[in-house]
């Protein structure tokens, strides 16, 4: 099993990073722990990780340990190959689009808020079954957000017109294709975010 995540802290410089680095450090520790329970004599080898609890735990951390105008969002899946299927848990974040070879789109919205306002909040975790040749798309609103001179923006229907037009393409290819859009579509302004 693959585990996946994305990240957003608002704010920049260094204590943005340093938030970013400990979200990192809690989820690699917990999903170490959960792995290691994996290994145990009354445990499955199947076992489902319960991101729920890991995201809870780590929201509380956030809530402990940073100022009251820092926060996270937060998308983090667990993918396993052999049977195609993605839990997941968004705190927040920007839904990741699972677009179908059908062109049908499906925003990864099931879990909770973002990290780091409130100690305790209960987080839902959802579930999508892939099928060959789908992707899944995670993005930051540095991309949604990346605006011309009139100011607009690229925008979430752009990306998904986009990702429909070339699911086809290696995932390698089809950022780069993106790369290309996001900065035709800018022309000469300077991104204000990652």
């Amino acid at each position: 099993r693959n585990v996946l995540a994305i990240g957003d802290v608002s704010g920049k410089g260094a204590a943005a990073a340093l938030l970013m680095s400990n979200v990192q450090a809690s989820l690699r520790t917990a999903i170490g722990i959960e792995s290691q329970m994996d290994l145990g004599k009354n445990s499955s080898p199947n076992r489902e990780i319960q991101l729920t609890g890991i995201v809870a735990n780590i929201n509380r951390l956030i809530f402990r340990n940073s100022q009251p105008e820092q926060f996270i969002t937060f998308f983090v899946a667990i993918f396993d190959p052999k049977i195609n299927k993605l839990h997941y848990v968004n705190a927040g974040h920007n839904p990741p689009l699972a677009v179908s070879q059908s062109g049908l789109i499906k925003e990864l919205t099931e879990g909770g808020l973002l990290l780091g306002v409130m100690p305790e909040i209960p987080y839902q975790q959802g579930s999508i079954q892939l099928g060959a040749g789908d992707i899944v798309f995670f993005y930051t609103d540095g991309l949604s957000e990346s605006a011309r001179a009139d100011e607009e923006m690229f925008g979430e229907e752009r990306i998904r017109q986009f990702l429909v037009a070339n699911i086809n393409l290696a995932p390698k290819l089809l950022l780069e294709k993106l790369e290309q859009e996001v900065s035709i579509f800018i022309g000469e302004q300077h991104l204000t975010d990652d």
